[in-house]
């Protein structure tokens, strides 16, 4: 199981401006399958911020809307492996199936519940942020009808910049501010600084 670590690099006077503006750290994790972005995890920013996490995801299952900034809250959550199909009845993900038809790094969701007939469906992550442990953070969300499935392809890519009107789990409609998209299938442990200059992160 592979590990990964940021730290993102803040000089004092721009931490100081960020806390007296409410500026958070927000991180977005991508996923293929995904209909909408979802804010991973978001914090107060200090001058040195680390972050880490394993490459390790579950499924989930919320009866939250996604409009506007609506934050996902999660109804139901199950450990998950790649290449299996998680099945959602009774309010409960089911025991998982091996599916042949999945491909690497893919997870599967069939909602087999009909009241309500719709429900939102993603990915979740566990995070460590600042030495804060966030478990089973939501990464993306898509709504699904009943009898209806979703594939999901996670990536080792995150997106970080600052925002004030961001919490965990919000739907993202807008990044307003300068966003720095990192690879970390290509670097499991990356060094960030901030640039005002940029107006947001940039390679250290």
């Amino acid at each position: 199981m592979a590990n990964y670590t940021l730290k993102a690099l803040i000089d004092n006077e721009t931490v100081k401006k960020f806390n007296m503006l409410n500026q958070r750290v927000i991180i977005v994790k991508e996923a293929e399958g995904s209909g909408a972005d979802v804010a991973w995890v978001t914090f107060a920013p200090f001058e040195i911020n680390s972050v880490s996490w394993e490459e390790a995801y579950g499924v989930y299952a919320s009866c939250s809307e996604m409009e506007g900034k609506a934050k996902i809250e999660k109804s139901s959550y199950a450990q998950a492996s790649e290449k299996q199909s998680y099945a959602f009845a009774n309010g409960i993900f089911e025991p998982p199936v091996t599916d042949t038809t999945l491909g690497d790094n893919m997870y599967e969701i069939k909602n087999n519940m009909t009241d309500p007939d719709i429900l939102t469906f993603g990915l979740a992550q566990d995070v460590v942020a600042n030495g804060v442990t966030y478990e089973g953070n939501p990464i993306n969300a898509v709504q699904v009808l009943s009898n209806e499935s979703a594939t999901f392809t996670p990536h080792e890519r995150i997106s970080i910049f600052m925002q004030s009107d961001l919490d965990d789990g919000m739907v993202i409609s807008r990044i307003k501010s300068q966003a720095l998209l990192l690879d970390f299938a290509k670097q499991a442990d990356i060094v960030i600084k901030y640039d005002p200059a940029v107006g947001g992160f940039v390679k250290a």
